[in-house]
């Protein structure tokens, strides 16, 4: 087996010169909160919404952040930061205004596979990693990072709940405690919600989450959720013929992104005991989304602009920021004082 090490690399980024950076703000790929404003994770940079005046900042390279091709954002609220993370492995730390830079599994030679850090989950003191190759975390205290379990497989999704460590799969549901009475590292010693629980012996889950105390998860498109030593079947893909692609728990509803055979996307707002499904208006390729404590939802969506409704019920707006249609970019002109 092949250990991950790790070293402290905490650096502020500098900017580059006075470049100004004119990139594409059409699309959302994730999407995340802290008490006063909503990021947006673009493939090239961050967006930044004020949650009162609705006001936009941007971030890319010629800010501060030391890469592109963003993947994932969470926002830690026990520390305060932004935790950013590249398609590379590359990782960013925004705390204030200050940048700090964690290029471990960027540049760790040991690493030959899928570097990729599909989702960040945050509780209390820890930042759990779901990477292509393992679980990795890291002290949202001091940077530095914590265990490595290689799995082997990739990871999709981490939870923390009742004192475990659930993470999803594409060979299924694993779980340990994380009280400090079994070795994280091996991963052997890791629980398999199986065939006894009623599920298929080999099956994909893509998403697993905490809603009202009480632990869901996806398994081959069908939305379960834990009781006890069984499984409930909460929502059925058969029923509507769609594919379950992520869950999200952060407001008032669990949030079930959902696709259908012509690809586009919906969200089922699930309260615990009934279904909602939004306006065709507020999703047509939908990547993330989340609530805030206004009850305002915000969709990061991978077709044409950032949208919010002012409730889950209610139809969206799409805030268009200008900025070019794509990074794509194969000449440029100056006529009349305008660039084209």
């Amino acid at each position: 087996m092949v250990f991950l090490l790790f070293s402290v690399a905490k650096t502020d980024a500098q900017k580059i010169g006075e470049w100004i950076s004119y990139l594409p703000y059409q699309s959302g790929k994730t999407v995340t909160q802290s008490e006063t404003k909503v990021y947006y994770g673009t493939e090239w940079s961050i967006l930044q919404v004020d949650k009162e005046d609705f006001s936009t900042e941007r971030m890319s390279k010629v800010d501060g952040l030391s890469d592109i091709g963003i993947d994932e954002i969470a926002y830690d609220i026990y520390k305060s930061q932004l935790v950013i993370a590249y398609s590379n492995g590359n990782i960013d730390i925004l705390k204030g205004d200050r940048i700090f830079n964690l290029p471990n599994i960027k540049l760790n030679t040991d690493l030959t596979g899928n570097k990729t850090i599909n989702d960040i989950h945050i509780s209390d003191n820890r930042i759990y990693l779901s990477t292509g190759f393992g679980l990795v975390t890291i002290s949202s205290d001091d940077l530095l990072f914590g265990f490595t379990t290689f799995t082997d497989i990739p990871i999709n999704d981490a939870v923390t709940f009742n004192n475990q460590i659930y993470i999803a799969t594409d060979e299924g549901v694993y779980f340990a405690p994380i009280d400090g009475s079994q070795n994280l590292i091996d991963f052997s010693l890791w629980k398999l919600i199986d065939n006894n629980f009623g599920l298929p012996i080999l099956y994909e889950s893509t998403g697993v989450s905490v809603f009202q105390e009480k632990l869901y998860f996806i398994a081959e498109d069908i939305l379960y959720q834990l009781e006890g030593n069984g499984i409930i079947e909460i929502w059925p893909s058969g029923s509507s013929n769609a594919s379950v692609s992520f869950l999200s728990s952060e407001g008032s509803n669990l949030m079930i992104g959902v696709t259908g055979q012509e690809g586009r996307g919906d969200i089922l707002f699930y309260n615990g005991n009934d279904f909602v499904i939004n306006g065709r208006d507020c999703s047509d390729r939908i990547q993330d989304i989340i609530e805030d404590q206004f009850g305002r939802v915000w969709y990061a969506d991978e077709f044409e602009g950032f949208r919010s409704a002012s409730s889950f019920k209610e139809d969206c707006q799409i805030m268009n920021i200008n900025s070019p249609f794509s990074h794509k970019v194969s000449d440029i002109s100056l006529k009349n004082d305008n660039i084209y």
